[in-house]
């Protein structure tokens, strides 16, 4: 008896939402129908778009391609394209030279990212020297699409641990008429800097870090990891 080792891979696209996860889970239900096994997961931030790569056994000819398409736009109620050609989908395309990369918008928008993390940086810095705090440590967390800040610690000239949500942006107590704090600064400016270094970072396994803040002293340092799922397939 025979056995055939041949396999087709596969490639999912279509517009992330919010609800991502629930799209995701339903694209994984109806390959499951098909045998497919997901080999890689992403977002292209430049479109928006969501990839997925799945291997199915067998020829998945475009017929299958056509029916599958149409089973996935139902299901998300969105449009889908399924194709077994990686330069059809965005990122293929571009890499391919197929669309021009517009690299003047986005060095533009890069450029005005950069700008506004160094704007919130210099007045994080002089807000935390009003209020006398001379250490700050930022612990952040991503995956899953979804990142958030962990934990935000403080400490004055003293060494005594301060609560930042009880400053205000500029460095004095909060008052009644306060609407952010200087907890809020720091956390504003951590999102700014971490997307900015470490575009993705919140993305499928995600990564997590700390950041140091040595404020006397003007300077940020930052321990990034990243987590990385280590796929492997053989035959059995």
């Amino acid at each position: 008896m025979s056995k055939s080792n041949s396999s087709t891979e596969i490639y999912v696209q279509y517009e992330r939402r919010q609800t991502v996860e629930q799209d995701d889970a339903k694209i994984e239900s109806e390959m499951k129908k098909y045998r497919g096994q997901c080999v890689n997961s992403g977002t292209f931030l430049a479109t928006g778009q969501r990839d997925h790569a799945f291997v199915v056994p067998g020829i998945f000819d475009e017929l299958m391609c056509r029916k599958l398409e149409g089973d996935l736009s139902q299901a998300l109620g969105i449009p889908v394209l399924v194709t077994t050609r990686y330069e059809d989908t965005d990122l293929g395309r571009l890499l391919s030279g197929a669309v021009p990369r517009q690299q003047s918008v986005s060095e533009d928008h890069a450029q005005t990212e950069s700008e506004t993390t160094d704007r919130l940086r210099e007045t994080m810095l002089k807000s935390l020297a009003a209020a006398d705090i001379s250490e700050v440590e930022l612990t952040y967390d991503g995956y899953g699409d979804e990142g958030h800040v962990e934990e935000i610690d403080a400490w004055n000239s003293s060494g005594d641990a301060v609560d930042l949500n009880k400053y205000c942006s500029a460095g004095n107590p909060i008052t009644s008429e306060t609407k952010e704090t200087l907890h809020d600064l720091c956390e504003e400016w951590l999102d700014s800097a971490i997307t900015g270094n470490f575009p993705g970072w919140e993305i499928n396994d995600g990564s997590r870090g700390v950041i140091c803040i040595d404020v006397a002293e003007g300077k940020v340092t930052c321990d990034h990891s990243w987590r990385v799922t280590n796929d492997t397939r053989v035959d059995l």
